[in-house]
């Protein structure tokens, strides 16, 4: 991955390369090991006054990439969910508790999921099997990823020493150190082409 994400860094400036970490993004609901956010922040870095179309066209990759694969649990059923998420997710405990959280919250389900660090496709596979609608699935896709991914790609964008230079005059961001560090360690990862978590 860090390689990959390498790539990316040096490849920054051409005109394909928005263009494939949408792709990345938009498969991202099919194969849940790309680091979108990594991404979105190595991106940013590379590509700082584009900060907001990065965000944008990233979350609307995402959410169109929800879009599909609710269309191919519908058209496929049962039977490709168990493909796609694995055959014992048919039958294990979070599937159950999706389906409930699904049938509780229904259209905020998704919107949290999108927002939080979970993700998105065991909400987006069971919502589409118990018939949520998918103009409903997509904006509460879009909507929940797109302040994350336009903070994640404005922070990148700002970099290290403002991200500093913020928790320095501003105490009470202070009192977190857990997210300052994590930030702080992301966008340092970001700058070096390592992407977060590697």
């Amino acid at each position: 991955m860090k390689r990959f994400l390498g790539f990316l860094k040096t490849h920054a400036q051409r005109p394909w390369f928005l263009p494939l970490v949408c792709f990345l993004a938009f498969i991202d609901l099919f194969i849940v090991v790309l680091p979108t956010e990594g991404m979105i922040m190595t991106t940013s870095v590379m590509r700082p006054r584009r900060w907001f179309v990065t965000g944008f066209a990233v979350t609307t990759a995402s959410a169109l990439g929800a879009i599909a694969l609710s269309l191919a649990s519908r058209e496929w059923g049962t039977p490709f969910v168990a493909w796609i998420a694995g055959a014992d997710f048919l039958t294990s405990a979070k599937w159950i508790s999706t389906q409930k959280w699904i049938g509780d919250y229904g259209f905020w389900a998704i919107f949290l999921t999108a927002l939080g660090p979970f993700p998105q496709q065991p909400v987006v596979l069971v919502a589409a099997v118990a018939g949520m609608s998918i103009p409903e699935i997509f904006v509460g896709a879009w909507f929940g990823r797109i302040p994350k991914y336009l903070f994640f790609s404005y922070v990148a964008a700002r970099g290290e020493k403002w991200l500093r230079e913020e928790f320095a005059h501003h105490p009470s961001l202070n009192r977190f150190p857990k997210l300052r560090d994590a930030l702080l360690r992301i966008v340092h990862d970001s700058s070096e082409g390592k992407g977060p978590g590697n």
